[in-house]
């Protein structure tokens, strides 16, 4: 089944659920990977400040030979996605090295 691009644009407009976005990746991407458990990171004190978790739970090989790693990052209350976009790609990209 090929989506439409209303039907992603719903998907992602919905309220955060583990399963619809595994459900999602296995529709667009054919060489994904889930982990059977999850790869929980370690966090340092200024990481903690910013999330309460950090897990990898997969990822996608493209097409490229390059791989994309799936991150599901629970943030501290206090923390907004939209206003530390930067804050939250430096973590991120410091559990890619």
């Amino acid at each position: 089944m090929t989506l439409t691009k209303q039907e992603i644009r719903e998907k992602l407009n919905k309220k955060y659920n583990p399963e619809l976005w595994r459900e999602l990746f296995s529709e667009i991407f054919p060489n994904k990977e889930f982990f059977s458990s999850a790869l929980n990171k370690t966090l340092n004190e200024t990481e903690s400040k910013i999330a309460k978790s950090i897990k990898q739970i997969g990822q996608i090989d493209l097409s490229d030979n390059r791989k994309l790693a799936l991150f599901e990052v629970e943030l501290k209350s206090n923390k907004d996605v939209n206003r530390n976009r930067v804050e939250l790609r430096n973590l991120i990209s410091k559990s890619l090295l």
